[in-house]
């Protein structure tokens, strides 16, 4: 696939997968869609973790106005629930997702949050977008800027030490979207196996996971 040249910032994944943890180096530990990742289906989420604590406030407008950043409220009774009324919004000058052709076509999205560790440190973000991404006629390569404008905890830029700047990465949409639930394809330990205590158990989807409804 021909992706849009010339943009650089981090490195490529040695390992395909959400949970293969060291492979971007720096502050960026995982995110999907992978790098030069085809046949994303339209409503896929975009996902991305930290290394380290990331300050939500720096990407991400409280729209719903509760107080809490990357988060959804439930509407009142008798009103429709709404990603874009009742969820906070990306901020696209923080983070621009964008067809590799067109850098002023942001896609407006959702931001759905948790905080992790000890610390209760903001590290794994979603990406919703409000419309599906691509086109149903023919694949679309997207691009995805994580702008200096991200910050860290301790107020530095979350991208200081990376030389462009920021992160980037491309991928490829499909012209359908994914409407078939997730399936376990297999689990460790197995049913009624004897295994040692300190085992980790383990469970392997046939799709990639939102993190945050798994973590």
């Amino acid at each position: 696939t021909n992706f849009q040249q010339g943009i650089t910032g981090g490195r490529a994944p040695t390992v395909q997968t959400f949970a293969g943890s060291g492979a971007l180096g720096r502050i960026v530990k995982d995110h999907y869609p992978f790098r030069d990742e085809s046949g994303v289906k339209r409503n896929t989420k975009i996902a991305v973790t930290f290394r380290e604590g990331i300050d939500p406030t720096s990407f991400i407008s409280d729209t719903n106005a509760n107080g809490v950043f990357g988060d959804c409220i439930t509407p009142a009774a008798g009103t429709a629930f709404s990603w874009t009324q009742h969820c906070d919004q990306l901020d696209s000058s923080a983070v621009r997702i964008y067809p590799s052709d067109q850098p002023a076509a942001f896609a407006a999205a959702a931001v759905l949050t948790q905080t992790e560790g000890t610390n209760q440190q903001y590290l794994t973000f979603v990406f919703r977008p409000l419309a599906l991404l691509g086109s149903s006629t023919g694949t679309v390569e997207y691009t995805v800027e994580l702008t200096s404008q991200i910050k860290k905890i301790n107020g530095d830029s979350a991208f200081v030490n990376e030389r462009a700047g920021k992160y980037v990465w491309n991928f490829e949409t499909d012209t359908v979207s994914d409407l078939t639930p997730p399936a376990v394809s297999a689990i460790y330990p197995g049913h009624q196996e004897t295994v040692p205590r300190n085992s980790i158990v383990q469970i392997t989807f046939n799709d990639a996971m939102d993190p945050l409804t798994v973590q």
